[in-house]
């Protein structure tokens, strides 16, 4: 258990993710110029329709990219581990932002079954292709649910759910029944792709294809 600042925001990081973010507003400011300054990580809550969550994020800020004439500030941060709130503090002494007392679930970042990984994997590049944007998914060595959540169209409330899995291969089969929901959606894609093709060209005709 340890305390750490905290930033309820409508995002979700995942652990190894790196996000750009931009912070003009106080008390969000105080809390990363503070943080950046001692080397300290802190806390990403995702709020869910207005709510703040139990689970999160504990982030480090890898890089202090720009500050703005306005205040505002340009960083990079990247998400370490899974955190779980126990305890809301809701001031810090001679400080604007609040925090919490948090623990650190384990969470199993092994793939488990490589073969159910992989067979997502292909589910998902083809998925993507379809819809033209495969060079969404860039893998970058972190554990592929991770790297998949944010590519296959998930609504925040379902990149929250997968954050709180905390074994891969689980996060693997959410994403498994994700797909497989979807799966009529990919395979009309498919068929339109296939009609659209045959616009415009001759097409043969069997007498199988006539009606007796």
């Amino acid at each position: 258990m340890n305390f750490v600042p905290l930033i309820s925001l409508p995002l979700v990081v995942y652990p190894g993710e790196s996000v750009n973010l931009h912070v003009k507003e106080e008390p969000f400011l105080s809390l990363v110029k503070d943080c950046f300054a001692e080397n300290k990580p802190f806390g990403i809550l995702t709020q869910v329709k207005r709510q703040t969550t139990e689970f999160g994020t504990l982030v480090q800020i890898s890089e202090w990219v720009n500050a703005h004439e306005d205040g505002g500030v340009d960083l990079r941060i990247k998400g370490e581990q899974v955190i779980q709130v126990l305890e809301h503090v809701s001031s810090v002494p001679e400080k604007p932002y609040a925090g919490a007392i948090v623990q650190y679930p384990h969470n199993v970042m092994d793939k488990g079954d490589s073969k159910i990984s992989e067979a997502i994997l292909q589910s998902v590049q083809h998925m993507l292709s379809l819809m033209g944007v495969s060079d969404r998914l860039v893998l970058e060595g972190i554990p592929k649910s991770y790297e998949i959540a944010h590519s296959v169209g998930f609504r925040l409330e379902e990149e929250y759910e997968i954050l709180q899995i905390l074994t891969e291969i689980q996060r693997l089969e959410y994403i498994r029944r994700h797909l497989h929901q979807i799966g009529t959606v990919v395979d009309e894609l498919e068929r339109m792709k296939e009609r659209v093709q045959m616009n415009g060209h001759f097409r043969h005709i069997s007498p199988k294809d006539t009606d007796d």
